[in-house]
């Protein structure tokens, strides 16, 4: 287990004492999982959340993949799991010579961009 990553998407809690506690009042509860590339080890990589919240933008090695809570991109609201539930995979982009640490979606347009390791910035712009 040591050798690999995760994205993982939590439910915060109130008042679950079943759970353990990240506050007083409040707990996490894993919804979403989904295994990342294992490269880059040692750095922190930045995901991030579509302005509508209906995918997840994640650096994956050479690249960045868009991933989703359902196969239809429901709103998480829409589509919260009682079981633990991998994410989907909707696409998977890779234009970069090094790797991908970094992801942000535009809040206005259907655009985002990605930054790798050696400084390089690639923006992208979707088509589903």
């Amino acid at each position: 287990m040591d050798d690999q990553e995760w994205t993982c998407v939590y439910e915060f809690q109130e008042g679950a004492p079943s759970r353990p506690l990240v506050s007083p009042r409040c707990s996490l509860r894993l919804t979403h999982y989904i295994e990342e590339a294992n490269v880059g080890r040692g750095y922190i990589k930045e995901l991030c959340f579509s302005p509508d919240g209906r995918l997840i933008c994640s650096p994956y090695g050479y690249g960045v993949r868009l991933l989703a809570f359902d196969e239809s991109c429901g709103e998480l609201s829409d589509c919260l799991p009682v079981q633990t539930s991998v994410l989907r995979e909707i696409r998977s982009l890779y234009s970069h010579s090094d790797v991908v640490l970094t992801t942000k979606f535009s809040p206005t347009h259907c655009q985002l961009a990605s930054g790798c390791l050696s400084g390089r910035v690639a923006l992208y712009q979707p088509k589903f």
